[in-house]
């Protein structure tokens, strides 16, 4: 009905020595659907069907700026959402000069789909 919508992302794990993580790829196209609509989110599945983050698309745009982008030779670009973990709590990767942002609230544990 227009009034509600999902964008969803899914990255396997990354692990490392001290911590594991996530990448996933934010568009533009993305980001214009989401602002079309009054009631958005962005999930971003982590690693399994086990470990969900669901953001409100409202707080997710503020941590856009802070992001890593890549931009393409034809001008297109997009953001890098980098997920860390260290010691059980996540975090959202910024540029270098940028302090990381706790997300840890923002996920949902234990999501399990049956059919």
């Amino acid at each position: 009905n227009g009034k509600l919508l999902v964008s969803c992302s899914v990255s396997k794990e990354y692990v490392s020595e001290n911590h594991f993580g996530y990448w996933y790829a934010f568009h533009p196209s993305q980001r214009e659907a989401l602002e079309s609509c009054p009631d958005s989110y962005v999930v971003l599945g982590s690693g399994s069907a086990e470990r969900v983050f669901i953001f409100p698309f409202p707080e997710f745009q503020k941590f856009l700026p802070g992001m890593n982008q890549t931009t393409r030779s034809n001008g297109k670009h997009y953001w890098h959402v980098h997920i860390n973990n260290y010691d059980g709590r996540y975090y959202l990767l910024q540029r270098k000069g940028i302090d990381k942002i706790d997300i840890t609230k923002w996920l949902l544990e234990g999501v399990t789909s049956k059919m």
